[in-house]
Order: structure tokens, then C-alpha cells, then sequence
């Protein structure tokens, strides 16, 4: 009989893409996926059209010192297990799986209360509150990088296997065009601070550049605008990159945002990169990147410390004389095999 496993993601593409790619892996191997998120997020529209059944639950996170707030927020996380455990008890899954977002907290719990096997993985170098708290209660702990989680197995990051056969090609043909191909993201959700930087770029690199630009969710007709200002034409403007890898051969350089997943893609392909880390308290971002700076394939600017000509002098201190000797003490890459060390360890797992 084959196992069933329900997986909790969503929110961002940097939880939804990596989840995405154990589930086919699954799939594959003959396991029946079904999917656990939330209404109004980015999983309620990707998962159906890939084929795969969603389970959707209601789920708000209220930040505030308001007594009221918190106790609603109370209620609505109680309201989630509840409703994970309706799930669960119909579905009756072998595993639970999560990977982030905030549902994977009350969907966790849920798991952990009715008995059912329950594996966290952490994609960041430093771990998430949510993902501390299920850790404790876990059947298995998995883990992106090195010494994240007590007693996780590391495992890497699932990385969409198109990424993996463009490392080969971008080491091999190592070249700058002329303009500087620059592809721009903020995340799947945006980031204004970034989305900016690649108008004021638009403006003075002018013909220095070609710009491909995911904008985010909701703020391709705002940036379309702003760009127009410029009255340049160096630019292409998305709203999302579905097909992130052929970005990624275009480019020769990248702004973006250094989430785990971005991270890891960037390091096992080799791409000069440009990271503006979330300024989120744990500094997961920061730290998810610091190791591609001191190799010298990535340079990072703190968000609340923004130079524009300190941008445009990193992308035009790069070229291809520079990016060969970079490669050459570039071997420390991440696990490409990620995805199938992953589905072993669930694999292992006795259903409950």
C-alpha cells in the first residue's frame, strides 16, 4: 500500500518551491501527496494547478502588544489545530511534513496530537520560533545547512533540478554580456526597498544594463510607473518568474533578497549576486548568505544602510577574468542531492 503523506507550506515561493520539489520526488516513488495551507496565499493558486489535492484552513497572526489581539490570535491557533485534526483524522496521513509558513506551527502541533510522524525541515542557517517549538515534539528534524537544530540531520535544500543542470553551464560558459544582464527580485511577495533600487538603476546604468525585474505579487502596474519616469528602455517587468532557471542562465548578475532557498540556488549555480538581506530580528537572512560574501561571489548591503553608487560600483567591479578565479577556490557547494536524501529519511519512517 502506498504512503500518504500531507505537506504543510506556503506563503512565499521560498517555502512553496522547495516543498514543491519533495512532493515530486514523492509523487514519483509512488506516494499519494496531499497538501495542508492557507486561504489567500500563494498555495491556495500554485498547488491545484500542479495537480495536487489542497487542504485550505483560515489563519491570521496578529503582531501587537494589544491584550485582545493576542487572545484572538490564541483562538484562531487553537481553531487551526482543531481543524489540522479534522483533517488528519479524515485523510488519515503516514506523515506530516512542514516546511514553513505560519500554519506549519498549529498544523504541527496537530500532527504531534494525534500521533502521526511528524518531520520539520529548516531551510535557514538560523532556525524560525516556529520551527524551535516543533523540533521538541518532531519525530525527525532536517535541516538546509550545518548545525542549525540539535539533533537534525543536514540534508540540504530541495532545489528544482533545471537549477542543478545550469551549474555545469554557468561554469562553463563563464561570460559578462554587454549591457550587464541584471535580473532584480524581491521574493515572490516583492520587496519595495529592492524594487526601487532597480528604477534608480534603470536610470543611471541606462545603456550599461538590461534589466529583468519580478516586482511581486500586486506591484507590477506601481513599479511599471516608476520605471516609465525614466524614460529608458532597458528593462522587462514581472509580476512573477515561473521559470526561474531561465532567469537565472540569462543573468549575470543578481539583486535579491537571501532567503535559504535563494541562497542555495545562487551558490550551487555560481551566480555573482547582490543580496539585501530581510532585516528580520534573528538576522536569518544575513547569515544564510555571509559565506558567499567571503568567497567573493556575493556582496551583502543591509537594508537600513543602502548606498546606490555602492551597488552600481559591485556590479561594475565584476567581470569574467574576476568570476574564473572565484570558481577556482569555489568548492564548497550545497547538497544537489537534497531532494532524494530527503524522501530516503521520510522513507524510513514507520507510519504510526
Amino acid at each position: 500500500m502506498n504512503k500518504k503523506i500531507i505537506i504543510v507550506a506556503g506563503g512565499t515561493g521560498g517555502h512553496i518551491n522547495p516543498a514543491l520539489n519533495i512532493a515530486n520526488e514523492l509523487i514519483k516513488k509512488g506516494w499519494e501527496v496531499r497538501w495542508l495551507g492557507t486561504f489567500n496565499r500563494m498555495e491556495a493558486k500554485i498547488i491545484p494547478k500542479k495537480g495536487i489535492y489542497i487542504y485550505l484552513i483560515k489563519f491570521f497572526r496578529f503582531k501587537s502588544r494589544n491584550i485582545f489581539l493576542k487572545f484572538i490570535t490564541i483562538l484562531k491557533l487553537l481553531t487551526s489545530v482543531y481543524k489540522s485534526i479534522i483533517i488528519y483524522k479524515k485523510y488519515k496521513p503516514d506523515i506530516v511534513l512542514t516546511m514553513g509558513s505560519y500554519i506549519s506551527g498549529p498544523s504541527g502541533l496537530a500532527a504531534w496530537l494525534c500521533r502521526i510522524p511528524l518531520v520539520i525541515h529548516e531551510q535557514n542557517s538560523i532556525p524560525g520560533f516556529t520551527n524551535k517549538i516543533l523540533s521538541k515534539i518532531a519525530t525527525k528534524i532536517l535541516q538546509g545547512y550545518p548545525n542549525t537544530l540539535k539533533n537534525a540531520i543536514w540534508v540540504g535544500n530541495p532545489i528544482n533540478e533545471k537549477i542543478i543542470e545550469l551549474s555545469s553551464y554557468k561554469r562553463s560558459v563563464i561570460k559578462f554580456h554587454k549591457p550587464i544582464h541584471l535580473l532584480i527580485t524581491g521574493g515572490s511577495q516583492g520587496a519595495q526597498v529592492i524594487n526601487f533600487i532597480g528604477v534608480k538603476l534603470s536610470k543611471i546604468l541606462k545603456n550599461k544594463i538590461l534589466i529583468l525585474h519580478q516586482v511581486g505579487k500586486g506591484n507590477l502596474k506601481k513599479i511599471l510607473n516608476e520605471y516609465k519616469k525614466n524614460k529608458e528602455n532597458n528593462f522587462l517587468l514581472k509580476e512573477y518568474i515561473y521559470d526561474i532557471h531561465e532567469a537565472y542562465k540569462w543573468a549575470d548578475i543578481i539583486i535579491t533578497r537571501s532567503g535559504a532557498i535563494t541562497v542555495s540556488e545562487i551558490k550551487i549555480i555560481g551566480l555573482p549576486a547582490i543580496f539585501i538581506p530581510y532585516p528580520h530580528k534573528d538576522h536569518q537572512q544575513y547569515f544564510n548568505a555571509i559565506h558567499l560574501e567571503k568567497i567573493g561571489i556575493a556582496k551583502i548591503f543591509k537594508q537600513n544602510n543602502l548606498n546606490i553608487n555602492n551597488i552600481i560600483n559591485v556590479i561594475l567591479s565584476w567581470n569574467k577574468k574576476k568570476l574564473i578565479k572565484i570558481y577556482k577556490k569555489f568548492k564548497n557547494t550545497p547538497i544537489k542531492n537534497s531532494t532524494k536524501l530527503i524522501y530516503k529519511e521520510l522513507n524510513e519512517i514507520n507510519s504510526y
